[in-house]
């Protein structure tokens, strides 16, 4: 038997478990570790204490890097609502499977060239740095998304879907960066602030696709021949200037983390 005292020295097992425990109980059915409590067995005498506090989030850090991951998702699936509507202009005389094909193939590729993209980046990132590559990949998106609105034909609109995929490996690193800027106490927080960033750009991008998407049929504000010329490119143009402004943000305030990541593993290397 191991005797379990509070910093009194009194013995009570009707006490919860907030911190010291009080309590005599048998060794075999002491079973570690508990829920939020360290433990030291020393002479027969069993101290335990609460774990330490969660480390605040780094919360500019954590902003700036927001930023990054909604422009990312905000520019990557704005276009669904639209696509089938798109195709079709293209291909006026096709049925709706046909079409349904086509309208696949032309959102897909951006994934395949993302899966070959990310990649690459990703292999890049541990070479140049963070920063540098998630630089680069929202310039590479803003580009991309720009020359996609002004798609006359579906081969124009595959190669530059195919392209903004390639230039954009911003998911992983932007998780890297993330699991680089917290610890093992606030970790599991930055990454929920950072899937629910991503969840308000997918829903972002899907309205901003489907209000704003022909125009020119929809708004007497917007019904000029230059938008009936290009029927899609005002939520590029409205995703452009969103993943603008994160770029600039990104410039001015975004820290490089890779040095956190080699000292880290030199430390674990040594140990």
């Amino acid at each position: 038997w191991f005797h379990i005292h509070d910093a009194d020295g009194v013995c009570a097992s009707s006490k919860s478990f907030h911190g010291a425990i009080n309590m005599t109980v048998p060794v075999l059915r002491l079973r570690f570790p508990m829920p939020g409590v360290s433990c030291c067995i020393k002479k027969g005498r069993i101290n335990m204490a609460q774990r330490p506090k969660a480390t605040p989030l780094p919360l500019a850090k954590m902003f700036v890097i927001s930023m990054v991951m909604l422009a990312n998702t905000f520019g990557s699936l704005f276009v669904f609502p639209f696509l089938a509507f798109m195709v079709h202009d293209f291909f006026p005389e096709l049925d709706k499977d046909q079409l349904g094909r086509k309208a696949g193939y032309l959102g897909s590729v951006y994934y395949l060239g993302n899966f070959v993209g990310s990649l690459i980046w990703g292999a890049l990132s541990d070479a140049w740095g963070r920063r540098p590559v998630l630089l680069l990949g929202m310039a590479g998106s803003i580009v991309s998304i720009l020359a996609f609105g002004f798609s006359q034909s579906f081969a124009w609109a595959i190669v530059t879907r195919l392209m903004w995929g390639l230039l954009n490996g911003n998911l992983g690193v932007a998780k890297t960066y993330v699991a680089e800027i917290c610890d093992n106490s606030n970790q599991a927080r930055g990454f929920i602030i950072l899937q629910v960033v991503a969840a308000s750009g997918r829903l972002m991008g899907a309205v901003v696709g489907g209000f704003l998407s022909q125009p020119a049929d929809k708004y007497a504000t917007f019904h000029s021949e230059f938008f009936c010329h290009f029927p899609y490119l005002l939520p590029c143009i409205v995703v452009v200037g969103f993943a603008s402004f994160a770029l600039l943000i990104a410039c001015l305030f975004l820290d490089e983390t890779l040095h956190l990541s080699k000292a880290y593993n030199q430390e674990s290397t040594s140990s």
